[in-house]
């Protein structure tokens, strides 16, 4: 649902935009409100949630959507924010530090 409510608050999508690259959040500031619709294609069980979203993304394929369910396949991160990552895993940080890795 948290998803969802940035979608309602420009200044949540502008905060999101300052840190990496979203079509839909660019799309919404852009054309505005008017320009798009939001419909409940089903209710289900929580359990199921995923599955039932995967089925949806890969029968419609939206525009603005990712590619996987509960992934972020297909999302890119800005080059800003890539450098960022790398900084914040450079040594101590970094998962394979102190480790003897294998040739």
């Amino acid at each position: 649902m948290f998803r969802l409510s940035i979608y309602y608050s420009k200044k949540a999508m502008l905060n999101k935009l300052s840190t990496r690259i979203s079509i839909i959040y660019s799309a919404l500031l852009k054309h505005g409100y008017d320009n798009f619709s939001l419909d409940i294609l089903e209710y289900c069980e929580v359990n199921v949630l995923i599955k039932r979203e995967q089925y949806y993304l890969d029968l419609l394929k939206p525009e603005y959507n990712i590619k996987a369910a509960n992934s972020r396949l297909g999302s890119k991160h800005t080059l800003k924010t890539r450098a960022l990552m790398s900084l914040k895993l450079k040594g101590i940080n970094n998962p394979s530090f102190g480790k003897t890795l294998s040739q």
